[in-house]
């Protein structure tokens, strides 16, 4: 796992841009940590890497991929780059995917929320649609949580922020909603 998580920050970054790349393992060959810095304009390649560390490490150690998660929001949460956003933007729902496999439904509805609120005004058509599934799992969540009353009012913000959207996929969404 840890060689090829390497080899992918490798392929990802490029050997120009890597200045520092070093691991950490902890017994068994899991990765703990990575640390590195990276040349100017490498952000989104960061970005990309940090979302498929996450992914990959999600299976074997879902907790460890939460935090990788985390430390791209943080990183890339508010950039100007509307490419490193959408990697971000990803990571936040991918985090609440992640946090429901932990049974941390509550934290998922809040990632999930979190996602919708940076992200439902980004003009990806890709993002719009992400941000509508986090909505639809929020309501979900909160009606498995709270009951009904809160499940229909998440649907409903749903409707209020993306019901006018033309894309095919988020007027299912919607429709579902209703």
């Amino acid at each position: 796992m840890t060689e090829r998580i390497l080899e992918d920050a490798r392929r990802t970054l490029g050997e120009d841009d890597v200045f520092t790349l070093r691991s950490s393992q902890v017994d068994g060959g899991g990765l703990m940590s990575m640390f590195w810095s990276c040349a100017p304009g490498a952000d989104e390649r960061l970005a990309a890497f940090l979302f498929r560390k996450g992914v990959t490490m999600r299976e074997e150690a879902p907790d460890t991929a939460v935090k990788d998660f985390d430390d791209l929001i943080r990183r890339f949460g508010d950039d100007q780059s509307l490419e490193t956003r959408r990697w971000a933007g990803k990571a936040m729902f991918e985090k609440a995917v992640t946090l429901l496999e932990l049974r941390q439904q509550l934290d998922a509805a809040r990632t999930f929320a979190m996602m919708a609120e940076r992200h439902s005004d980004d003009s990806l058509p890709a993002m719009r649609e992400l941000v509508a599934k986090a909505l639809f799992q929020q309501a979900i969540i909160l009606g498995e949580l709270e009951g009904a009353e809160e499940e229909v009012a998440a649907h409903d913000d749903l409707i209020d922020r993306l019901g006018g959207d033309p894309s095919p996929e988020i007027r299912v969404l919607v429709a579902m909603a209703l």
